[in-house]
């Protein structure tokens, strides 16, 4: 089973779990699982503000979660290779530009319909349409439909993230997203392991498994997710034994279940770095001076212990080492904890006493014991601010999208494993929204470059360039790479060992 993160939705979402703000509710869904047995039921809690249960429009993390389960992909991206989902071949072209692709033909969607190549066609055309979609667009040119089995997908340029892309969207049916109209985002049609049943509005969304399914059918029959508003009301639920099972907790809820016979607690590599985002366009972020000072103040060991509890480690590098093209992290320059240096760069920037900044530090709930701890560290260099704690959606559309902040300590993915991804953040190449106001010419130049070369080394060569100018102008100031817990009931399996999403299809009571 894949990731079905779009580029986008990576690019743009936090790493700690939208906060939700829907009803805390407990008791039997709607339509529930009441009448099914322990062994074919999964209660998956999730910390979610429900907005979309369709992949073009659902952007937020817990959304995808869910859909993961229910939508599948042409290709995937499994162990730093591709390989076929829904595509049972597939072929590039030497550039990259052009896959030529035979399509299973034991597919169905949910609702009866067989999948085709004009469904392939419908999907990735109407990415355009989509804002969430609106960056994976830019890759793609067209679809040549040869049969009902066979096509060739077109680039539009050379570039890593097409197949990425492919490996990323979600394929949807046309006769399902036109016949249902609106209804869709509540009844989403997909190929997937399970079927979407219902929500029922408030906190409880039901899966069930698609016996028809050409990878299998789901050893666990029904998935009932449990919609929470927060990660303490929900941890609390899987003491009250309301829940099987919950992913992505932060460590700070996660502790508690550490040594506790009746709980499994496995950690994960969150694939996500939290960080500060500087508004360069603003004073007195637009002085690199001022966001080498906080980078040097900021002492990443501690913030690691306190805001991670000890999970996770001190990183002061917006990249996974996992990417392709990744440079070596001992080859870059960095940032120690050094108030001394901290204090004569806020100095040359024309602040020797500091600065209190008139808006508050804006962050979403899972941010704020960051941007509390960070409010006492740069307190030490003259710099106070107060923190507010505003609702996802408010944060990103009012603030965050629009430019319309100071500095915001936030947490981004890492999980599209190529340094294309990372690099759209500095090189104002992408449709993806613009949340520092950084502009580099050099960087845009470098960023190009390593795009259009299939060389390894040229591009790690290159992205390296492009991290040391980024450590030098930072725009961005990462803090630390988080891990997150999986915590289950004993005697309940999940096979996927690495991955922070819950997929039904791993999923396995012991007999």
């Amino acid at each position: 089973m894949k990731k079905t993160l779009s580029i986008l939705l990576a690019l743009v979402l936090v790493i700690g779990l939208f906060a939700g703000c829907g009803p805390k509710q407990s008791g039997e869904p709607q339509g529930g699982v009441s009448g099914n047995s322990a062994e074919d039921t999964v209660r998956i809690g999730i910390v979610l503000s429900v907005d979309s249960f369709e992949p073009m429009t659902a952007i937020q993390r817990e959304e995808q979660y869910i859909l993961a389960n229910v939508f599948d992909t042409l290709l995937e991206l499994k162990d730093g290779e591709y390989v076929g989902e829904l595509a049972e071949t597939f072929e590039p072209n030497e550039d990259g530009t052009v896959v030529t692709v035979k399509l299973r033909e034991d597919v169905t969607f949910h609702n009866g319909e067989k999948l085709t190549t004009k469904d392939i066609a419908y999907t990735y055309d109407h990415m355009k349409d989509y804002s969430f979609y609106a960056n994976d667009a830019t890759y793609y040119d067209h679809t040549e439909i040869i049969d009902e089995y066979n096509c060739k997908i077109y680039a539009t340029a050379p570039n890593p993230l097409f197949m990425m892309t492919l490996a990323t969207v979600d394929i949807v049916n046309e006769k399902a997203i036109t016949e249902l109209g609106a209804d869709h985002r509540f009844s989403p049609v997909g190929t997937g392991p399970y079927k979407f049943v219902s929500y029922d509005g408030f906190n409880n969304v039901m899966l069930e498994a698609n016996e028809d399914y050409f990878g299998g059918v789901p050893e666990i029959k029904h998935l009932n997710y449990r919609i929470f508003g927060d990660e303490q009301t929900m941890t609390m639920a899987l003491e009250a034994d309301e829940v099987d099972m919950l992913s992505f907790v932060q460590p700070a809820n996660a502790i508690r279940f550490e040594g506790n016979s009746k709980y499994n607690v496995t950690w994960k590599a969150a694939d996500g770095v939290k960080l500060i985002l500087f508004n360069t366009t603003q004073a007195p972020f637009d002085k690199k001076e001022v966001r080498q000072a906080i980078s040097y103040a900021i002492d990443r060991e501690a913030i690691t212990l306190i805001v991670g509890e000890g999970k996770g480690k001190a990183w002061d590098a917006f990249y996974s080492e996992k990417m392709a093209g990744a440079p070596d992290y001992d080859a870059l320059p960095h940032y120690t904890y050094d108030l001394e240096k901290a204090k004569e760069l806020m100095a040359q920037a024309g602040y020797p006493d500091g600065f209190t900044l008139e808006e508050p530090v804006r962050v979403i709930q899972t941010e704020e014991k960051m941007a509390v701890t960070l409010q006492q560290q740069l307190s030490q260099i003259g710099i106070n601010f107060e923190v507010e704690v505003v609702e996802a959606n408010t944060l990103f559309n009012n603030y965050l999208f629009v430019l319309n902040f100071n500095m915001m300590p936030f947490s981004l993915s890492t999980e599209i494993h190529d340094m294309a991804y990372v690099a759209q953040y500095y090189d104002g190449l992408s449709q993806m929204p613009d949340m520092t106001g950084y502009k580099s010419d050099e960087v845009k130049a470098l960023s190009q470059q390593a795009k259009e070369t299939t060389d390894l080394a040229e591009r790690k060569a290159l992205y390296t360039q492009i991290f040391t100018i980024a450590y030098e102008d930072l725009p961005i100031c990462p803090v630390m790479a988080s891990e997150v817990a999986q915590i289950s009931k004993v005697g309940l399996i999940d096979d996927e060992k690495v991955s922070t999403e819950i997929w039904g299809t791993n999923l396995h009571w012991e007999k």
